[in-house]
């Protein structure tokens, strides 16, 4: 969107180009697509619901899930000693039940879940 609006104020393709750090052709292409666009009978409404490239997450999913049925349980259920979650309690509940999940999918899917968390205090030294 940024190149049609540069292009509509009246910059030139090769100043567009340049000013994002790509060639012309991904300009034009860029043009072409805007205006098969407003050919079509979706309009612009086809832009804002355009699919994202990348494959889906499907891990996070399957934690996200998790979390929203951790998050009615206190950790003592099952056994453990604490009675809010942490994250490395949740990674360990989590490998125990057939889930291997790194940090970061954990930390993504809790910040996606609005999964309340209780965070470790540091010591003073």
């Amino acid at each position: 969107m940024l190149t049609l609006f540069m292009i509509y104020s009246g910059e030139s393709v090769a100043a567009v180009a340049k000013q994002l750090g790509v060639s012309r052709q991904t300009v034009y292409n860029e043009i072409r697509r805007f205006a098969d666009i407003r050919r079509s009978s979706e309009g612009l409404s086809s832009v804002l619901n355009d699919r994202q490239p990348g494959r889906p997450p499907e891990k996070s999913e399957c934690v996200i899930k998790a979390l929203k049925q951790l998050e009615q349980v206190s950790p003592a259920a099952f056994g453990y000693k604490g009675i809010k979650w942490t994250i490395p309690l949740l990674l360990d509940h989590l490998k125990k039940n057939g889930v291997e999940v790194s940090i970061s999918t954990l930390k993504r899917s809790l910040a996606a879940s609005d999964f309340k968390l209780v965070r470790r205090c540091r010591r003073l030294k």
